[in-house]
């Protein structure tokens, strides 16, 4: 039998056998108890044999009755290939790629092993799941529209602060827009960054991940070379009842499922209603969502009395690749022909700064000269013993200096050197 070429996507497989002129697509394959089933295409580039020699059915490719009666089918259609054969070794090759995916890895050696890598720093984690929620209206969609825009483009020296690292297609799955509005808000953001349009991969969804997967993946091979999906958004890819585990555990499922054909997933989240709100806020739904992805970014709006400007804050809310990164926001202006995005740092904006650690707070604070501990207890909004000892450890790590003369404390000469450039 002649060796074909294979492309592997996922749950799928392409097998072209040039020499002949035939191509056999698999896809949708699934392994349910002893039983490989999938869906089967055999197409025909042969002068005067049908192009499609079996259009896409469903197909058993474990049973060899399954086989036999195929390849009788498709002898009586023509006899350029031992029909039975390619069948045999079709099979086989699903087979070991199915259970493939999940055997069991054994390691020894660890030399190699790669730091955890990003397709966008900070947001999406490569082969993750990972999210960013806030409440409605805050800019989430605005935000992974853009951010997608940066991968695809690729605009990776933007000066927004998204570290672009990975550049590949991606596709957005929208539970919650319309494919007129999303290339409304493409066109105006686009024109705002003064780039050249992207190629954007759209897919309007109306069923939950879980229930799309197969035609997920199909568009993806499609598209081919896809390396992340953004959820637009978490609640409606998931389906049903929010706070049940149910379509918690089958969205990840789905989710793991994209990761392990090489797709990133980055959702897009609303927040928690009826919280307390000296607690920290938390995604809406199953704690399942939050404890499945690797990083979660909160997503927070300020007030504003500009109604076309908008200043939002990034908050990092949970990891398990890397430690607590910095916040960081975004003015975003609505203008009649754009929508322009800032970067801006947090500390701008004084509704955002008391949603910093301490320390953070406390470097704010003296940034406009030293303080005594009264004062800094006044301005963060802390204890005096939780400040002091704060103070002490900062002091160790060189972020503050302490001043004996008049028991004050300030930031480090450098530091202040930095800021007074600054101004």
């Amino acid at each position: 039998m002649i060796e074909p070429t294979c492309i592997a996507g996922p749950r799928s497989l392409s097998l072209s056998y040039d020499g002949v002129g035939i191509t056999v697509h698999c896809r949708r394959l699934r392994e349910s108890g002893d039983y490989i089933n999938g869906e089967l295409e055999i197409c025909a580039e042969i002068p005067t044999v049908p192009k499609h020699l079996h259009i896409p059915s469903t197909y058993n490719f474990t049973t060899s009755v399954t086989r036999s009666r195929l390849a009788k089918e498709l002898t009586e259609k023509t006899n350029v290939l031992p029909w039975l054969e390619l069948l045999e070794a079709v099979s086989e090759r699903v087979i070991n790629y199915i259970r493939s995916i999940d055997d069991v890895q054994t390691w020894e050696h660890y030399e190699d092993a790669q730091d955890p890598e990003y397709v966008c720093y900070p947001f999406i984690p490569e082969n993750e799941f990972s999210i960013v929620f806030g409440e409605g209206g805050s800019g989430k969609s605005l935000l992974a529209l853009l951010t997608y825009i940066c991968i695809s483009v690729p605009y990776t020296d933007n000066p927004y602060g998204l570290d672009i690292r990975k550049t590949y297609p991606g596709l957005y799955l929208d539970w919650e827009s319309s494919a007129a509005r999303t290339r409304y808000n493409i066109r105006k953001i686009v024109a705002g960054a003064q780039i050249d349009p992207p190629t954007f991969h759209y897919l309007h969804m109306s069923r939950s991940l879980a229930d799309s997967i197969d035609q997920v993946e199909n568009a993806a091979a499609k598209i081919g070379g896809v390396g992340f999906v953004i959820l637009d958004s978490l609640g409606a890819a998931a389906g049903g009842d929010l706070n049940s585990t149910e379509p918690a555990f089958k969205l990840i499922h789905a989710v793991r499922e994209l990761n392990r054909a090489g797709i990133s997933v980055w959702a897009i989240a609303h927040t928690a209603k009826n919280q307390d709100p000296k607690q920290k806020r938390t995604v809406y739904g199953s704690v399942y969502y939050t404890n499945e992805a690797r990083t979660v970014w909160e997503l927070r709006r300020a007030e504003s009395t500009d109604e076309h400007v908008t200043e939002v804050g990034l908050f990092h809310s949970k990891s398990n690749i890397s430690g607590f990164l910095p916040s960081f926001g975004f003015k975003i202006s609505f203008l009649p022909n754009s929508i322009n995005f800032e970067h801006i740092g947090v500390t701008t904006v004084p509704e955002f700064v008391a949603m910093l650690g301490l320390q953070s707070r406390i470097k704010e604070s003296l940034k406009h000269g030293k303080a005594n501990v009264k004062d800094i207890c006044q301005a963060v909004n802390a204890s005096g013993t939780v400040v002091s000892s704060t103070l002490y450890r900062m002091r160790q790590r060189g972020l503050v200096q302490r001043f004996a003369a008049d028991n004050s404390w300030g930031l480090p000469q450098p530091d202040i050197n930095t800021q007074s450039s600054r101004k």
